[in-house]
Order: structure tokens, then sequence, then C-alpha cells
């Protein structure tokens, strides 16, 4: 075993494998380079590893079964300077090779090994390339650190603890040297192989600039003129062959011999010891004449004053100058057409240059403009004038794009919205010098903006409307339901004998409760545009006259109510439900009243027919073109700010006092007008009053349908199938129509009453069932029944309903469509009916 300093000088006489390892190294740099790719990491991480597997052939024992040597700095040295891929190549030959020696310390010597493989690819990831001695030792000592703790995994822990502090300071220190060392020589050939290429590539560089040069390069001698050397682009450009080129002087090539002297001295421009000449003529072999820009650098070559120039054929640069002063006209021409116009802002004087368009377009005479501030703010709209001036300052400060959209007033009082672009201009030494740019109208495009954001405003205010009134229909079916069975149970105690006056008077009043919230029920679905109703042709003149009448006597006199009505009845005849017309009419003006009750006002009510044109139906939701009824309702009363505009239609939005409304008013009024193929606009202002504006389409005929009356005659013992999933409102159903004379069968689940059924199909008479049922709707039911005995009468209730609706029921061969709550007097009537007409 060999411990101490022994150890020291054995693992140190090992580094003589690293220089070998060195000289190879120069090798594969000198052929794949420094750069870390593939194939060159790869190369690497095989050479390392081979040289590291070499290192345990010259075992150094420490241990039963533990051997040291420098394999684990090797494999460092292959992370920092071939890279994770070189690493990990190296790592596998040497953690194998070690594997396959065995002994006691196998484990620990493959652990030791990844221990350096990942120090050395932490090396070359954050740049610790060796190239320095501070580096390089710093490195060195990172590396021996994180190598050490491999010592650890020999036997138990406290062998391997032992060990490492045995190990610590001998082997520790050869390896520091060992990286230290060898780390410095490898990246010294690392730095003398790249220092080596770059020199053999700038040579190169050079040797092929003065062919490689797109301009024809000349060097010349001072004293004769004559063309020491050529590149191949001056033997194109002149159609020299190159020896002909090295016959002749640059005197030769001039088109213009006997002015040289005085272009070179009027024209030359000195900069950095370059001579410029911005435009001489020169000759091809063929005789051609063009135009060159020349550069020219002088210095001695060899003991004699030569000088290198650079000729440019300038030929392409004349036509694009030619083709831009006549694009520049074009622009300008193109400019006045499109109402746009050019400026510029001399920074330095603070003086405005405006084109005649400019100054049109702000309002300007361009005879009597002088250019100064004060005269362009004049026509700025005073609340813009600050943001224009904030954003010249950005401009100028930090060279922002100047784009600005601001107001200006011309003389005549109008507004216009103009725009600009505009860019920074510095001078040679990069001060400030001007702002250039353009300015055009976009009043247009402000106010085809301003209406597109009205149209979306009104589009959300529709979609919104939409979805509370689903939502509002769904809450009517399940109140419905509620207020059936209130009533059902109520009315049916009531048709006994055997109540007390008191108790009568009790009952009755809970009938009247539940009739007004019926009756707020009907208002939902009408918000909805759901509720039943009656439509036929209505002259609308008459409801108004009515209602003005009737708000004449409910209003107080300091409310003053004026009636114009500009088209006789007979055209004013719309398809409509009287009561919801007149409700519209009523809601409207007690709305006025609330909005002039303080102080006093006036109620405008205006009926007339109007012709709707494209033009105005674009300006309210769901109008089409065609002939309607206007109906104006204006009030002087307070207005409405834009918020409380924007929400009036909203249900249970109220701006009354507690006690004073519901707030579904204007949410009614919208539903009713809605439904029946009309729109609702409102204007208001603080301060100045509302208007609502109501269209209703007329029509031209007053043919409306006749409600027929069927006598209900003698109540039978006939047998009736009662189905609803509401089981106190089934079994309510059931013991009104039991108290009326009926055998019931009461079924709460759609699929049981459809089993019922066709268990005994001849068993009932009638089926009396709800529309919105889990598993199966009331009209799917019907269908159902119906194929097991067609022109089954069938009568469905529903409290709400958005797919079925009396035209599908009828359609369908439905017998009835009843809205919930219905009383005991509507359903036996209805049922009557139903089985009368099946006889």
């Amino acid at each position: 075993m060999v411990y101490g300093v022994a150890l020291f000088f054995a693992l140190f006489n090992n580094l003589a494998i690293f220089i070998v390892l060195v000289a190879v190294y120069g090798l594969l740099v000198g052929r794949y380079g420094v750069a870390g790719t593939f194939r060159r990491q790869s190369v690497v991480g095989l050479v390392f590893g081979l040289f590291a597997v070499g290192c345990m052939y010259a075992r150094i024992p420490v241990y039963e079964g533990v051997i040291v040597d420098q394999r684990n700095a090797i494999v460092a040295l292959s992370g920092a300077f071939g890279g994770p891929l070189a690493a990990g190549v190296s790592a596998l030959l040497a953690a194998s090779y070690r594997v396959y020696l065995g002994g006691a310390g196998a484990l620990a010597g493959a652990v030791g090994i990844c221990l350096a493989a990942v120090a050395g690819i932490g090396l070359h990831r954050f740049g610790g390339r060796m190239d320095s001695p501070r580096r390089a030792a710093a490195g060195a000592l990172i590396t021996t650190i994180a190598i050490l703790p491999g010592f650890l995994w020999v036997g138990d822990l406290r062998t391997g603890w032992a060990l490492l502090q045995a190990m610590a300071l001998p082997y520790g220190t050869a390896i520091f040297l060992g990286i230290f060392l060898v780390g410095l020589l490898l990246a010294h050939e690392e730095h003398r192989r790249k220092a080596s290429e770059t020199l053999r590539e700038s040579e190169e560089n050079y040797r092929q600039l003065f062919d490689a040069e797109s301009d024809a390069l000349f060097l010349i001698d001072n004293e004769n003129g004559r063309i020491l050397q050529a590149n191949l682009a001056a033997s194109d450009l002149y159609g020299y062959p190159h020896d002909e080129l090295l016959a002749i002087r640059n005197s030769d090539l001039s088109g213009e011999p006997e002015d040289t002297a005085r272009v070179t001295k009027n024209t030359a421009v000195v900069f950095d010891q370059v001579v410029t000449i911005p435009l001489r003529w020169h000759r091809k072999k063929d005789g051609t004449v063009f135009p060159v820009e020349i550069s020219g650098r002088f210095f001695t070559h060899h003991g004699r004053s030569v000088h290198i120039a650079a000729v440019r054929d300038i030929t392409e640069r004349k036509r694009v100058e030619e083709a831009l002063r006549e694009s520049q006209a074009r622009l300008s021409l193109a400019l006045s057409s499109a109402h746009m116009g050019v400026w510029h802002w001399d920074i330095q004087d603070d003086r405005r240059h405006f084109d005649d368009q400019v100054c049109r377009l702000l309002g300007i005479d361009p005879e009597t403009f002088s250019g100064t501030a004060a005269e362009f703010y004049a026509a700025v709209h005073p609340e813009d004038q600050q943001k224009l001036r904030e954003a010249l300052a950005q401009t100028v400060a930090r060279g922002a794009p100047y784009a600005p959209e601001y107001r200006v007033v011309w003389p005549d009082g109008s507004l216009h919205h103009l725009t600009n672009r505009g860019a920074l201009v510095r001078d040679d030494t990069g001060r400030p010098q001007r702002v250039n740019g353009v300015v055009w109208d976009i009043t247009e495009a402000k106010q085809a903006e301003q209406a597109r954001r009205i149209l979306e405003a009104e589009l959300r205010q529709t979609q919104k409307m939409e979805a509370i009134g689903t939502l509002a229909g769904g809450i009517a079916h399940d109140f419905n339901n509620i207020l059936g069975a209130i009533l059902g149970y109520t009315e049916l105690t009531l048709a006994g004998d055997a109540l007390s006056a008191d108790a009568r008077r009790n009952l009755q009043a809970v009938v009247t409760a539940a009739n007004r919230a019926t009756e707020l029920v009907k208002q939902i679905l009408m918000f909805s545009r759901k509720g039943e109703e009656t439509r036929k042709p209505l002259q609308l003149r008459l409801v108004v006259e009515e209602a003005s009448q009737l708000l004449r006597q409910a209003l107080p006199t300091t409310i003053n109510i004026r009636l114009n009505m500009d088209c006789p009845a007979a055209s004013s005849l719309v398809l409509a439900d009287a009561t919801q017309m007149h409700q519209v009419v009523m809601n409207l003006g007690t709305n006025a009243y609330h909005a002039m009750r303080e102080a006093g006002g006036e109620l405008a009510l205006r009926l007339e027919s109007v012709r709707v044109d494209d033009a105005t139906a674009s300006r309210y939701p769901n109008l089409q073109e065609g002939n309607f009824a206007l109906l104006t309702v204006r009030d002087t009363g307070a207005g409405m700010d834009p918020i409380t505009l924007s929400r009036i239609f909203d249900p249970f939005f109220t701006t009354k006092g507690v006690g004073e409304g519901t707030g579904l008013g204007l949410s009614v009024v919208l539903g009713i007008i809605q439904n029946h193929g009309g729109a609702i606009g409102v204007e208001s202002h603080l301060g100045v009053g509302t208007t609502f504006k109501v269209f209703l389409p007329l029509v031209h005929s007053e043919e409306g349908a006749a409600t027929a009356v069927i006598e209900t005659g003698q109540i039978g013992g006939e047998r009736i199938l009662v189905v609803d999933d509401e089981p106190a409102l089934a079994e309510i159903v059931g013991k009104i129509l039991e108290s009326v004379g009926y055998g019931v069968a009461v079924v709460t689940s759609p699929g049981k009453a459809l089993e019922t059924f066709r268990s005994d199909p001849e068993a009932f008479s009638l089926l009396l069932t709800d529309q919105t049922m889990p598993g199966m709707t009331g009209d799917m039911l019907a269908r159902e029944v119906m194929k097991l005995r067609p022109g089954f009468p069938v009568i469905i209730c529903t409290g709400y309903s958005d797919l079925l609706d009396d035209a599908k029921a009828r359609a369908m061969g439905i017998r009835a469509l009843v809205m919930k709550p219905v009383g005991r007097a509507k359903l036996a009537e209805t049922l009557r009916r139903a089985l009368a007409e099946s006889q």
C-alpha cells in the first residue's frame, strides 16, 4: 500500500501520461477546432476516456481493493475542454474499465469518475476553461473538492470516511496539480491553435479581399500613375484583361483626361485620410463612358509612394436618383389627391413648414401662414394642445415616433379629426434637427368608428336582454308550478260547504294574492317574450287616445299632457294585443310623470305613420325597412346620465324609491315591442328631458280571428291520465278533476305514464301532461301516446316553453296548450272543450 508523500509522488509521476494527452489534444483542435460540435465532443470523449483507462494500468494501491490514479483529472478535463457529451463518453469508458478491474473500490472509483464528469461539465458550462492561472486554480480546486467524496463509497461509511481523511491531502494535492497544470497546457494549446488558425484565416481573408471586393480596386504608383495591381472586379468593370490593366496608367481610364486636375481639386472630399471624389467619368475598353465614385488612401509601400483606389460604378445610382425625383413629383400629386399633406418642424428655430394641403386640413390660409407655434396651436382644439406638445417633446427627447391624433377647429366652427405620422431627424453630430411627417383627415373614419361602437353597445344590450329573458322564463316556469298548487288547493277548499265566513274570506284573499302573483309572472313572461297574448288588427290611435285620457285623470295638474295624432285611425293599424299596447303607453307615461313630478313639465305623445329606410333601421336593433307606426313619448323632466340610460331596460333596475315600482316596467315594454316585431329607442340628456320612440309595423287588413265558443255541456265520467313531475301539482290537479266528476290516474314520471298507457290504451279518454319534465317532455310523451291511439286528445300545461307554442301544438294534434297556473273553472272548461272536439 502507498501512503503519504510516497502516494503524492506516485500520483505526480502519473502525470507523465498528460504530456502525450496534450499533444494529442493539439492535433484534435487542429482537425476539429474548438467549437463543441457533436463529432468533436465524441472524439474528445473517446480519446480522453482511453487515456483515463491507460492511467489505471499504473495502479497505485491505497487500501485493499482500492487503487488511485489520475483518471478523474482526465475525465474532468474532458468535460471542461470537450463539453457534456465528451465528459459522458470518457466517464463511461473509465467507469466501465474500473468496474471491470473489480475490488472493494470499484463502486467508489465509478462514483469518483461520475463526480469528475459532472465537475468538468460545470467548468465547461460556466466558462471555466482554464485560460488563466487564476481560473485554472479555481477550477482545479472546485473539481478536486467534487471528486474527493467518492472515497465515501469504499466499504461502510466509517471506512470510507477514514479513507477520505487519509487521501484528502496527498491524493487531493496531486489531483489539484494535475488539473491545474494540464488544464493550463490544454488551454494554451487551444489558444495556440486558435491563434494559428486565426492568423491563417486573416492572411487568407486579406489575400482574398482584393479580388473579392465588388468595387474595382487599383494599387497605383503616385510617381508615374502606373497600375501596380488590379482585382478581378476591375477587369470586369473596364473590360480589360488583367495583364493589360497592369500595362496602362490610371489616366488612361479617364473619360475626361483634360479635366482630371480640375475635377480632383474642386470635388475631392478628405475625411480620416481617405480622399473621396463623388463623381468622375471613366471610359471602358470599348469606349463606353460611365459615371464613377472614387475613394483613395495614400501610403508608402516598399519605399514607394502609392495609393489604393476603390472605383464604384454609380450608373444605377444616378438612374435611381432621377427616378426618385420623378417619384417625389408623383408622390406630391398623390398626397394632394388623397387629402394628405407633408410637413416638417425645424427644432432649432421652432418653425413649422406646411405644404398647402396641410394648411387646408388645419383650416389655415396657406398665404398667411407664417409657421409659428402660436399660429399652429390656434387651430388645434384647446383640449388637445397639451397632448401634441407632450408628443413632440417625447419625439425630440427619446426619438419616439410622432403619431398623435387630435382635433382642429376650422374658422367656420366645424370640428375635424386629424392624425400625424412623423419621425425625428438628427444632424451629423446626433443633435435633433427636425421632425418630418405627414398628416391626413380621419374625420369620416372616426364617425364610422363611433357608429360601430353604438351598434356594438346595442348588440350587447340585446344579447343581455335575451339571456335575462331566458332566465326569467325559467323562473316563471317554477313559480307557476308553485302558484298552480296554491290556487288549486285554495279553490278546491273554497268549493266545499263547511267553511266559515272568515275562513272563506281568508282563502279568497289567498286566491287574490295568487292572482296578483300570476299577473307578475305574466309580466316576466311578457318581458321574456313568452307570454300568452291575443293579437289582431288594432287601431293604435284609439289605444293612445284612451291611455292619454286615463293619464290626464291620474296625473296631477302640474303635468301638461299634449296629444298630437298625425295619422287617422285607419292608417294606424297594427297587428297587436290591445292590452299590451295599452300597457306600453301607460308605462311610458307613468315613467315620464316620475321624471317631472317634483318640478312639473310637459308630457307629449305623438303618433304618426313613417317609412323606415335602411339608414334609420341601422340605428335600432331588430328594426327592418318598411312602414311603421311611430309613437313618440317625450317629457321635459330631469333626464338621465349615460350610466342610467344604459341600464333602463334591465329588469329590476329602477331609480324609484322603495315601494314605488318593481323595476320590470321598461323591460316588459321592451319585451312587448320586440315581440310585436318593432323596436324602441331612447334619447335623454340631464336637465333637458327624455324621448322614447316606439316603432310598430303597420298592417293593411282588419281581418281578425274570431274566437270560437264551444258549449261545455255536461261533465261526464271520462278517465283522465294526469302527468306532472311536481307531485304536489299533480295531486291537486287530480283532486280538482275528481271534484268535477272525472276519473283520474295521477303519475309523476313521463316514463311511468307511457308504460301505464301502453298497458291499456282504451282505459283513458284524455292525457293532461306538463311540458317540462326530466327524461321526456310533454310533447314527446304526446307523440308516443298518439302513436298508440291516433287522434287521442292531449292537453299540455306549461309555465314556460321556448320550444312549443299554440301553432306548433295544433300542428302536432294537441288539443290545447294551457299556461300555468290554471284555475279550477278554466281547467274544467278546457278539458270539456278538448273532449267535445274529439267526439
